[in-house]
């Protein structure tokens, strides 16, 4: 049985192992190590491991990778391929709704929150603190308390 990944997003995908290949191979060139079987072995090793669930989550199949590289001869492809991880999660961060609702606040861009209350001037500190403070708990009540139908209605 091929199991399915879930992504970040909350989004069921097939697992493919090719997808894990490419990314450490990007992780390889980034290290200067040029061994695209060892890329290949690890790769197999990790679909191997994910092989038999019905659903794994995309952190346990980063974890693996890791563990894997770790316990290899090119420890210097483990180090690029989590550095490679950290960025690629700081991208994402500031890619997502959390960032941009904040950046909108700061940058005095999103109108529909910088207007949301006319007897507050939104450009005054306090104001700007309170406004943060809606944005953040909003994101929390969004990611771990409110169901996600919930969320989505």
């Amino acid at each position: 049985m091929t199991p399915h990944v879930m992504k970040r997003d909350g989004c069921k995908v097939p697992f493919k192992s090719e997808r894990i290949q490419e990314a450490i191979l990007r992780a390889a060139k980034a290290a200067g190590v040029d061994d695209a079987d060892y890329c290949a072995t690890v790769a197999e090793v990790v679909s191997q491991q994910m092989q038999g669930r019905a659903q794994v989550d995309i952190n346990e199949i980063q974890t693996a990778v890791e563990n894997q590289l770790m316990s290899g001869p090119y420890k210097q492809l483990a180090r690029a391929y989590i550095e490679y991880r950290h960025d690629r999660d700081s991208q994402r961060e500031k890619r997502g709704r959390l960032n941009q609702e904040i950046r909108g606040l700061v940058e005095q861009t999103n109108s529909a929150l910088l207007n949301e209350n006319a007897n507050k001037d939104s450009k005054v500190i306090p104001t700007q603190r309170d406004l943060l403070a809606g944005i953040v708990a909003k994101h929390y009540a969004r990611q771990h308390l409110l169901p996600h139908d919930v969320v989505m209605a």
